[in-house]
């Protein structure tokens, strides 16, 4: 029977990062792939990517931003490798229900209609309360792009959920 191999520096960290942001992590995986099936892999493949960064990338001041760069590069790459995209009837019926109610039971088909750096955008900001400067390195966006970014996601929501239609007319 061989001996436990020792836990390396590197394993120390991820088994830290697993610790603090685990379950962020995974959510955004399973929300923005819109896939409870794709969640799994996703979340393994981004604590890989981390385990090969070189160990002075590592800034304890800036670990939070970096493991989300991280984490959302890789998303990007998996959405633009196999994108969930609504089919024409699933468009049909989210666009004539003319029912502000009846549409926001639909969000989620709302929501991925967003291009993927507004849905990080809003569940890391949104859902999450991290600050828009962070969010915006995390985007590699400036500050005021973001918030602009924010607020134009926003009102694209609304004004499918409750103007009426695909664009926003009634």
């Amino acid at each position: 029977m061989a001996a436990p191999k020792a836990k390396t520096k590197t394993d120390e960290w991820i088994d830290g990062v697993v610790l603090t942001y685990g379950d962020l992590l995974y959510d955004l995986c399973q929300t923005i792939l819109w896939s409870p099936a794709d969640a799994p892999d996703a979340y393994r493949s981004i604590l890989r990517t981390l385990a090969r960064r070189p160990k002075n990338e590592r800034f304890r001041k800036y670990e939070r931003p970096w493991i989300l760069q991280i984490a959302f590069r890789e998303l990007r790459g998996m959405k633009r490798r196999s994108p969930r995209l609504l089919t024409p009837a699933e468009q049909v019926m989210l666009d004539s229900n003319p029912d502000p109610r009846a549409r926001l039971r639909f969000f989620d088909s709302y929501f991925h209609r967003l291009p993927i750096e507004s849905q990080c955008l809003l569940i890391l900001r949104d859902k999450y309360g991290i600050p828009v400067s962070e969010v915006a390195t995390v985007l590699e966006l400036p500050e005021a792009s973001a918030r602009l970014q924010r607020l134009q996601a926003l009102r694209m929501l609304e004004s499918w959920i409750y103007g009426g239609g695909a664009y926003g007319t009634a």
